[in-house]
């Protein structure tokens, strides 16, 4: 019996799937048991997408690696200024103020914030990783 070789992205929705199951359930209540499935999460997650990253072709790997340089790099930029904003002015403040108590039952703890500004900076980040391997992808394909 051998095994079958999927593509790299076959393997990427494997590494994620479980990923996204742990984060989208509701809160394990055991902290031994959340600390130990999350720590399998994370160890399949690594291995998953080390095997995806080996799977790839050459341009597949420098869409990425620009695409994480060009677009996530300035969606990290985007969210900083908007953390300064918040702290400089209270134009800005009040409404993050309001955003980050709408995500916590206590209201705005230093939780909530901390929670708001991690999750923040990884969608800023995806999103301009995202647009910009899709340009990337877009402007390798109109020259043919």
């Amino acid at each position: 019996m051998s095994l079958v070789r999927l593509p790299s992205w076959a393997y990427t929705l494997i590494a994620i799937l479980p990923a996204l199951a742990f984060v989208l359930t509701p809160t394990i209540q055991d902290p031994a048991l959340r600390i130990g499935s999350g720590a399998v999460v994370l160890v399949w997650l690594v291995a998953f997408t080390l095997y995806a990253w080996v799977r790839l072709d050459e341009p597949s790997r420098e869409a990425h690696k620009f695409a994480w340089f060009w677009g996530g790099a300035p969606g990290l930029v985007v969210i900083q200024l908007v953390a300064v904003g918040a702290i400089a002015s209270p134009l800005l403040a009040e409404p993050v103020a309001a955003f980050v108590a709408t995500q916590s039952a206590a209201g705005a703890t230093p939780e909530g914030g901390f929670f708001v500004g991690v999750f923040s900076a990884a969608i800023f980040q995806i999103a301009g990783y995202g647009l910009v391997w899709t340009c990337w992808w877009l402007s390798k394909r109109a020259g043919r």
